[in-house]
């Protein structure tokens, strides 16, 4: 159990950083969207 949970944080870890770089992308597309 406290493997796959190690196993988990590990995959957070990794996929947390593309999943915020998505989100701003997608932020900075709305952003520009508003402003014109």
């Amino acid at each position: 159990m406290e493997l796959k949970n190690h196993r988990m944080m590990k995959l957070i870890h990794h996929l947390l950083p593309v999943l915020l770089r998505y989100r701003s992308r997608q932020l900075n597309l709305l952003r520009g969207a508003v402003l014109r």
